[in-house]
């Protein structure tokens, strides 16, 4: 009986341990085949050359589930839209471990979480379905090099390195540092000394290098400076006083001294010599000769009895261009206190002055009046130029503002004023070498990353009412200035303006792609240009993977990023995480071949982490991503360029 109670429980004991083998044999090839198709793994490992150790544990990575959105035909293009799932830490040995939300994924490296002094070369990164592992190298800061940018004279590069020279890209800092000191600097002339502090890891570097400012971004400072007591009001009219002898009269430089005059108190407090200056700078040329004809008025310095060539040349040039505007846009004249009567006076110097013309507009007794001096003319016996009747055709424009809106609610539109003032001149005269200044055209396109909304680089900025003129007509743009007599705002008064729900924020990522693409433009002036605006970073797709943390753009603003193109086919593969997840991204996909820029890609990225998946199949030299703004904030954003 015992024996055979012995073997059933020897059979028992020995079936249960068959069940539960299989049972751990059946969850085993379980579990392998989840490892196989449901989880993936993430190695974080270092080559330092000094073999240290370091804790590779608590590196942070958010993980999302992504989802397919949209398909764009045009561009044979999948977007992806990626939705936050959960977060998970490496361990002790820098692995971690995560279940796929979803079939493809995309995961963020959080850097304020990698070890002491250390950087990755890639913060985000999507995957698809057959990816189950991946690992990142993590590098130690070796050497930061800061220096001058040669095309941005107001900017600097920061260039980080690894221990053994490898360039990595990683997040730093740069503030600036005794900004009161940098702003005295100028009092002495129109270069400053600027310093800035530049925190990478656990590293701080201290960079100085000198800035040459112009005269109107000097004035624009200083002008801050003294309305924040960072210097007296003495201090910032002796500058005023020191650019005027040096560099002549502007309007900015007017309506500055104009603010001091005002000021009873101040002006009352001043040396006799000094309030001879300030009167003297802030009234008109007193000459000898006029001209009347119609509503005009052209003042001059000469001994001859009849008028001379170049003057009755430049008042033809006057009535064309009053034609041309207000006959053919009906706008108001400007208008003066003189009997009651419109007129619109124009003064002829000899004096140099670093501005070849200046609109000055003035409100006595409730009349406007705006006039307008020509400098730099010695010999009026030679017939106008093209280029001196365009400058007056811009300065017009400005004295047509004039009558719409008083110059000081608009002083802090200088962008608005004097890309306006550019449209007139090309509507008049068209575009040609003798009327477009390319120069500053250019170096407002190679700065679209600033914000387009700042008084930096304006005379660039006519680019947008050609654009405007270009979609809508000048009509549309012309229709803008009169409608600032119900508004100081130019950006309420494009909004009005522009067709149906049609408004400045939803067609700017459109004016970006633009200013891209100068094939777009008029005529061959244009065609000189370097088809890429801002080459901002090279990114080798051959060299799979690449990306790298790309900062922050402006309130309207665009970024470029190009990336150099290998042969097709394959997949392009574009990811653009906003920071703070601001509304208002848009991404640009640019691919270019020997006739220029030739794509017309757009997706709207708004405030979701969005990856486009693009198959490329056509022969292209280059690619270019543009991420644009028109948050009202400063946006932040990571960009993933790969190829699969």
């Amino acid at each position: 009986m015992c024996n055979c109670l012995k073997k059933v429980s020897f059979v028992v004991i020995a079936l249960i341990s068959i069940v539960f083998i299989v049972q751990s044999l059946k969850i085993k090839a379980e579990t392998l085949n989840i490892e196989k198709t449901e989880l993936f793994k993430i190695d974080f490992f270092t080559n330092y050359e000094n073999n240290t150790k370091i804790d590779m544990s608590g590196i942070k990575v958010d993980v999302y589930s992504s989802e397919i959105t949209d398909y764009f035909k045009d561009s044979d293009t999948i977007e992806y839209t990626h939705t936050y799932g959960f977060s998970t830490y490496s361990d002790m040995n820098g692995s971690v471990y995560f279940k796929k939300p979803s079939e493809d994924f995309f995961i963020i490296i959080d850097d304020a979480s990698l070890p002491d002094n250390t950087g990755i070369e890639i913060h985000s990164k999507f995957y698809h379905s057959e990816s189950v592992y991946d690992k990142f190298e993590i590098y130690e800061i070796g050497k930061v090099d800061v220096y001058k940018d040669d095309n941005e004279p107001e900017k600097v590069n920061v260039d980080i390195y690894d221990t053994t020279g490898k360039k990595i890209n990683i997040f730093y800092s740069v503030s600036n540092e005794n900004l009161e000191e940098n702003i005295k600097s100028l009092l002495t002339g129109n270069t400053a000394v600027n310093s800035i502090k530049v925190s990478v890891g656990n590293k701080t570097i201290h960079y100085e290098y000198p800035i040459e400012y112009s005269i109107n971004k000097r004035l624009e400072i200083l002008c801050d400076a003294e309305n924040n007591n960072i210097i007296s009001k003495s201090e910032a009219l002796q500058t005023y006083i020191d650019i005027y002898y040096e560099y002549g009269l502007s309007y900015e430089l007017y309506e500055k001294i104009k603010f001091l005059k005002n000021d009873s108190i101040f002006y009352n407090s001043l040396s006799e010599s000094e309030i001879k200056i300030i009167n003297q700078i802030l009234s008109i040329p007193s000459h000898n000769k006029v001209y009347s004809y119609g509503r005009f008025k052209i003042f001059y310095e000469s001994n001859s009895s009849s008028h001379p060539v170049f003057i009755t040349s430049l008042m033809d040039a006057l009535r064309d261009i009053d034609d041309e505007l207000c006959g053919g846009f009906s706008f108001i004249q400007p208008k003066s206190n003189t009997s009651g009567s419109e007129r619109f006076y124009l003064y002829v110097t000899d004096e140099i002055n670093n501005n070849k013309a200046v609109c000055i507009p003035e409100n006595s007794s409730g009349n406007r009046t705006s006039y307008i001096i020509l400098y730099n003319i010695s010999d009026l016996n030679n017939e106008s130029t093209l280029s001196i009747n365009s400058n007056v055709a811009h300065e017009y424009l400005h004295a047509i503002m004039h009558a719409y809106r008083d110059s000081s609610e608009l002083s802090s539109y200088k962008w608005f004023k004097e890309s306006w003032a550019e449209w007139a001149r090309f509507f008049v005269y068209g575009i040609s070498n003798n009327t477009c200044n390319e120069y500053l055209i250019n170096l407002y396109a190679h700065n679209s990353d600033q914000s387009f909304l700042t008084n930096d680089y304006p005379y660039g900025k006519a680019l947008f009412p050609l654009f405007l003129k270009q979609y809508y007509s000048n009509t549309t743009v012309a229709n803008i200035v009169k409608y600032l007599s119900n508004t100081s705002n130019p950006i309420t008064a494009i909004n009005n303006i522009l067709p149906g729900s049609t408004t400045f924020n939803s067609i700017f990522p459109e004016y970006m792609r633009y200013v891209y693409n100068p094939l777009h433009f008029y005529n061959g002036s244009y065609y000189g240009w370097t088809n890429h605006s801002k080459i901002s970073a090279n990114y080798g797709l051959n060299n799979y993977p690449s990306g790298a943390f790309c900062g922050y753009i402006n309130s309207m603003a665009a970024d470029y990023r190009e990336f150099s193109v290998p042969s097709p086919s394959y997949h392009l593969e574009t990811t653009v995480v906003p920071i703070n997840n601001s509304s208002g991204i848009t991404v640009k996909l640019l691919m270019t071949g020997s006739s220029g820029a030739i794509t017309n890609w757009t997706f709207n990225s708004s405030g979701s982490i969005k990856t486009y998946s693009t198959n490329i199949g056509v022969s292209y030299t280059k690619g270019c991503v543009m991420v644009v703004n028109t948050n009202s904030t400063l946006t932040g954003y990571y960009l993933t360029i790969t190829r699969s």
